[in-house]
């Protein structure tokens, strides 16, 4: 039995029940419809869950990630609970809520396209401070999963990182959030990489401005003289 529907077409209109938020769904039963939307797709052919892949790469091309224009801080408005409770519904952390949810209940061969995914398609997208941001919010709570049931994909999407960074260090004058960036790409070498991507990421961060080679001197084994040296 099919229905008379393209799978995109059904796929984008789950998405937008939970998309729709307070408007539509109790502020109480947000999390288990979101929930039960992950189980829903998970559990459908390909064409359906993709859709979300498509939403995701919308996202994070809007224009006001891309100029940097949000009317919140981006890690304000990535953060699902305070967004939702205060009723200030935004396509970001639905759109993370949502991946999240299906990703969680995707199974290892869904799971294993991911990846590819991000270094394919996503990550080419980023070329501003908070395209970044929002990418490593869409990575970063599945490093633990990838690295039980991955363990290469964790490098994978370490190099894929790394590359974005340079490429938003290219185009950007100004970055407010290195601090927060460069902990991150220290929690992913102490807990999952450690010294394994020293060779392969040393050398993008040698062509990273002074202030984040700075920062990431205990990764690339810089010496403060010699990025001195170099401003």
């Amino acid at each position: 039995m099919r229905l008379p529907v393209p799978p995109e077409q059904v796929g984008n209109a789950l998405l937008d029940v939970i998309m729709r938020g307070y408007t539509v769904i109790a502020s109480d039963q947000i999390h288990a419809y979101i929930n039960v939307l992950g189980l829903l797709m998970s559990a459908l052919p390909d064409p359906y869950w993709t859709t979300l892949q498509d939403r995701l790469i919308r996202v994070i091309s809007s224009p006001a990630l891309v100029q940097g224009t949000t009317n919140c801080d981006i890690f304000a408005l990535c953060n699902f609970n305070r967004t939702h409770n205060t009723l200030l519904g935004n396509q970001y952390a639905y759109t993370l809520a949502l991946t999240h949810s299906l990703w969680h209940h995707a199974g290892l061969g869904q799971i294993s396209c991911v990846p590819q995914f991000i270094k394919k398609r996503l990550a080419p997208c980023v070329k501003s401070e908070q395209q970044f941001i929002f990418l490593c919010h869409v990575i970063g709570p599945f490093l633990q999963r990838f690295n039980s049931e991955r363990p290469k994909a964790v490098m994978d999407l370490t190099v894929t990182l790394y590359n974005a960074l340079e490429s938003v260090d290219k185009n950007s004058v100004h970055m407010s959030h290195m601090d927060e960036i460069c902990d991150l790409l220290y929690h992913i070498k102490y807990m999952f990489v450690g010294d394994l991507m020293k060779s392969e990421v040393e050398g993008i961060i040698r062509k990273l401005r002074p202030a984040l080679q700075m920062r990431l001197r205990f990764i690339s084994h810089l010496n403060i003289d010699e990025i001195i040296s170099n401003t």
